[in-house]
């Protein structure tokens, strides 16, 4: 779990998300509680991967996808393709903060971040180039370890080390501090939250996006974030998954960690793992969707500026 993301500024239109009782003056409520997305949640948990049928376990060592080649390969495809490989590169990485639990002191040290509820942050070393110490990062992941903030952060990093090149990436990044949300080089271009269910997203100026949340979720570029939350009043704040921070890797594909073996999962299964691992239980398929309708729902809606997403 990460602490709430500051919203965007919004000149004082858009009040902050505090938590699942807050509520919208003046914002108009929709018809998308019970139906969000419950036809999906039942097509997902009738998968034979959810209850324990053999999937395929991912290979121990990852090959990276070969960069595309060629003037006909644009900025844009390279990202999106470097995004996919290092959700894969990082498919056993552990999980956990990583400066609290595991990261490489050979490139990094502690700092003190400018957002006291972040909790620390990692700072590159004076005389480190970003573009290396990403490289170092993804070529041994087993020095690491992320919650699903970070992972979702090093991804971005990771795409944009690559599709962007060296020495953009490097005047893009600076002195590089990897957070749990803004990271030095990831840079927010649309941000909307709600905060309970039921009712419209707030953008950043004020505006409500009154649309179907299977809309706005198929509407968001490769690389766009989506966070979870989960409303049940008897999950504390500070369960590491209270939010579950993703991005968005395709078609109703969101990268994951935390949830399992799987960090590549559907929307329904991201929200049915929820359920799993959140109340460590195996539960009966109509019970989670009974749970899922009364406590999880998508929280927070976010757009990065990435070559796929000027």
């Amino acid at each position: 779990m990460s602490p709430p993301r500051e919203p965007m500024p919004s000149n004082g239109l858009t009040p902050p998300l505090t938590g699942p009782g807050h509520s919208y003056a003046g914002g108009a409520h929709t018809s998308v509680g019970w139906g969000e997305g419950v036809i999906g949640i039942v097509q997902a948990l009738l998968r034979p991967e959810v209850w324990g049928a053999e999937v395929a376990e991912p290979s121990a060592g990852p090959a990276p996808t070969p960069s595309p080649r060629g003037p006909q390969v644009s900025q844009a495809a390279l990202y999106e393709a470097k995004l996919n490989e290092a959700v894969r590169l990082l498919a056993k990485v552990s999980y956990g903060r990583c400066e609290r639990v595991a990261y490489d002191p050979r490139f990094w040290e502690l700092g003190v971040d400018p957002k006291p509820d972040n909790g620390p942050m990692l700072v590159l070393k004076r005389g480190t180039a970003p573009s290396r110490a990403i490289d170092e990062m993804f070529a041994s992941p087993e020095r690491w370890s992320f919650d699903c903030s970070q992972f979702a952060e090093v991804i971005q990093l990771y795409a944009l080390r690559h599709s962007l090149g060296t020495s953009v990436f490097n005047a893009r990044a600076g002195g590089l501090w990897l957070r749990v949300h803004d990271s030095t080089g990831v840079v927010r271009k649309t941000y909307m939250g709600r905060g309970r269910k039921g009712i419209p997203f707030r953008r950043s100026d004020g505006s409500l996006d009154r649309r179907r949340l299977d809309d706005i979720l198929s509407s968001l570029p490769v690389g766009a974030g989506v966070v979870w939350h989960n409303s049940d009043q008897d999950v504390p704040d500070d369960h590491p998954l209270k939010n579950e921070n993703t991005i968005k890797l395709g078609d109703d594909k969101y990268a994951s960690h935390g949830l399992g073996n799987r960090n590549v999962l559907s929307r329904a299964l991201v929200e049915f793992e929820l359920v799993r691992h959140t109340l460590r239980i195996e539960p009966d398929p109509v019970d989670a969707i009974v749970y899922i309708q009364q406590n999880i729902f998508v929280w927070e809606v976010l757009t990065y500026v990435t070559p796929n997403n000027p």
